[in-house]
């Protein structure tokens, strides 16, 4: 009874510390847990997001961790995996899939299940890859221009409202309203084997964005040669009925970039040079964020070095309309 009372004493001090776990939680296995995790947040997460965490957890974590109990899977564990995963697996992968775990252990600590979090490597699940070239707009309209006529409305669309790939394949006649301006963005297509599954936006937010007037005569003009009815896809495929599909895009804009002679650019480089110009004509961080539909402040800010740039030219301009100037000289006494 004293041993007992004890060991409740010592779970209420932990309780109140925040260090409480589930002790007899810790036995569960590794795999169970993690199919469990992923089978709760699909609702949350878009389809080809859980996709590609299954496809993770299926061919680099369950090999070595799906048997293995919570409370077994400690930080020299973790490191061991790593060390040797690095001899054999991409970068990229070896990120995405430490990313994958650190996550999953996160939420073993969330429940209770373990004490701590035994992915502890600094930066490893963390986004390392370099900054994406800028793509100046002068060799976006050529890439443009390079594009089939009828495509030419889209892929400035895309460039005014900061549209991602799969909410420009998600639009409806009904979204864009030319009297007011605005473009209202609230689906999102994803490619899925077998088809297509339309869910909403990354985000999960709906957002109406305002278009940039040159954008909106080109439309009308569009419109006028192409009426529809307000639930009818904004943008069809010329291949076949229905709306425009991912990767018809896709093969029309690396035609379009080798042609030019930049194929080093990728569709979604359309959305970040326009997040920069609209930072450079001075949208605030949260105006970015509204207009791109991120979540987070964070998300936007990394736009938000166009500023800096243009900081750094104000200054040199400055500069050179100053007079020379030099140190002033000491005089001895």
């Amino acid at each position: 009874m004293r041993e007992a009372g004890r060991a409740a004493a010592r779970a209420k001090s932990d309780i109140e510390r925040g260090t409480w776990r589930d002790a007899s939680g810790g036995e569960k296995r590794f795999g169970v847990f993690a199919e469990r995790i992923l089978e709760i947040r699909s609702a949350e997460l878009a389809v080809r997001t859980v996709q590609g965490y299954r496809s993770l957890l299926r061919k680099h974590l369950m090999p070595t961790f799906g048997h293995m109990k919570l409370n077994a899977i400690t930080v020299l564990v973790v490191d061991a995996w790593y060390a040797s995963a690095a001899r054999s697996m991409p970068p990229v992968t070896l990120k995405n899939t430490y990313f994958l775990l650190s996550g999953l252990m996160r939420q073993a600590v969330r429940y209770r299940l373990v004490r701590e979090n035994s992915c502890q490597r600094e930066k490893a699940g963390k986004d390392m890859s370099r900054r994406r070239p800028e793509l100046p707009i002068g060799t976006q309209q050529a890439i443009i221009e390079a594009h089939p006529a009828e495509l030419r409305p889209l892929l400035w669309l895309t460039f005014g409202a900061h549209l991602r790939l799969g909410e420009v394949c998600a639009l409806r006649r009904s979204d864009l309203n030319l009297e007011a301006g605005t473009l209202l963005v609230e689906r999102h297509v994803q490619e899925v084997p077998g088809g297509t599954v339309v869910t909403k936006t990354k985000t999960g937010n709906r957002r109406t964005v305002a278009i940039p007037e040159q954008v909106l005569a080109l439309l009308a003009d569009y419109l006028r040669s192409k009426p529809m009815l307000p639930k009818a896809p904004l943008f069809t495929s010329p291949r076949a009925k229905g709306p425009i599909r991912r990767r018809y895009l896709y093969e029309q804009w690396r035609k379009a970039c080798v042609a030019r002679g930049v194929p080093e650019f990728h569709f979604h480089d359309i959305r970040h040079t326009s997040l920069t110009l609209m930072a450079q004509a001075g949208a605030t961080p949260r105006e970015n964020m509204q207009r791109a539909g991120h979540r987070t402040i964070a998300a936007a800010m990394r736009y938000q070095h166009a500023l800096e740039e243009r900081d750094h030219s104000v200054a040199a301009r400055a500069s050179a309309l100053m007079p020379s100037v030099r140190a002033v000289e000491s005089h001895a006494g």
